[in-house]
């Protein structure tokens, strides 16, 4: 530059990491490596400055603005309750990895996509957290999408606690491969509050099968019925839209829309789905909704498959 450029009263700025092109230089120039390189920038520029790491309360501000434009983009409001929660479980477990504005601006960016396609399908701070480790710890997020049965809530019956923690440690060893103990520490305290069954393996809990029926009312990642969606930004083809089953609860619909709702289910294959969410919902009914779908269901029964097994006529769907 100072050779073809250099005119009286202009000075230059570079804007570049030292380190990066120390490297490269020492590669090409001198006896290599980056003390070689350092020598041959002396040469060039005549006042280095170097910028301070940024702030990191600079930093947890400009991703929680990024969170705050999805939430409000997609139209949808956190109790107060859940603020906490993910404030407390962002700075515990994502912010050790939160190192420049770039990443918070990723992060801002994948939860502008990402929310409003899965809203009312998902528990949002499960999803905020989720696509967290997507930018944060790429290659944990990985090895979760590749092993549902190792997180999911659903641990087979009989299941002895030795044999699960046999199964656990290696996926967790692959999730700790390369991190600094600090890391380490808040990613496995991630995963403690997203995927409590690990709890059994990180710390010295044990959930009973009530707690996943409530994983699964709550829409958690840690719920078989609803882990995939997480990963698939969609409603897997057999299962059926907690939006679309809480319209008919709370809309008037008529009589006849409602019929071919009903019909629609049966005819996709998705009538078990759709029986399951509302007996999971059944308590919470309003009176007026459960009576206008309890006569549905009763004009549209013959509309429900009896599926041939043992004990269909107690266990099938129509029944």
């Amino acid at each position: 530059m100072k050779l073809s450029a250099g005119f009286e009263n202009i000075s230059y700025v570079l804007a570049f990491d030292d380190e990066v092109v120390a490297a490269s230089l020492g590669e090409r120039y001198g006896t290599g490596g980056i003390g070689a390189g350092r020598k041959f920038l002396d040469k060039i520029v005549q006042v280095p400055l170097h910028l301070p790491p940024a702030d990191q309360v600079a930093l947890r501000q400009m991703a929680f603005e990024g969170v705050d434009a999805a939430l409000r983009s997609a139209e949808i409001g956190l109790k107060e309750s859940d603020v906490q929660i993910f404030i407390r479980r962002f700075v515990d477990g994502l912010e050790v990895r939160l190192a420049t504005p770039r990443q918070a601006k990723r992060y801002a960016n994948a939860l502008a996509f990402a929310v409003p396609i899965l809203k009312g399908e998902v528990h949002p701070v499960d999803q905020l957290l989720i696509e967290g480790i997507r930018v944060f710890f790429p290659e944990a997020y990985d090895t979760i999408r590749r092993n549902p049965a190792i997180f999911v809530g659903s641990r087979a019956v009989g299941e002895s606690g030795d044999s699960y923690k046999t199964k656990v440690q290696p996926v967790l060893d692959v999730i700790r491969s390369g991190l600094s103990n600090r890391e380490r520490e808040s990613i496995e305290e991630l995963l403690r509050q997203l995927f409590p069954q690990l709890q059994s393996v990180l710390g010295n809990m044990h959930f009973g099968a009530d707690a996943y029926e409530v994983w699964s009312r709550e829409q958690r990642i840690c719920s078989e019925e609803y882990f995939h969606r997480y990963f698939r930004y969609a409603i897997p083809p057999r299962d059926i839209g907690d939006r679309e089953v809480q319209r008919l609860i709370d809309t008037a619909i008529s009589d006849t829309e409602l019929d071919s709702s009903i019909h629609r289910f049966c005819d996709e294959g998705r009538a078990p789905r759709f029986i399951a969410k509302l007996r999971s919902q059944e308590k919470a009914i309003p009176v007026d909704a459960a009576r206008r779908l309890a006569r549905a269901l009763a004009r549209n029964g013959d509309a429900f498959p009896v599926e041939k097994q043992m004990f269909s006529h107690f266990a099938s769907t129509r029944s």
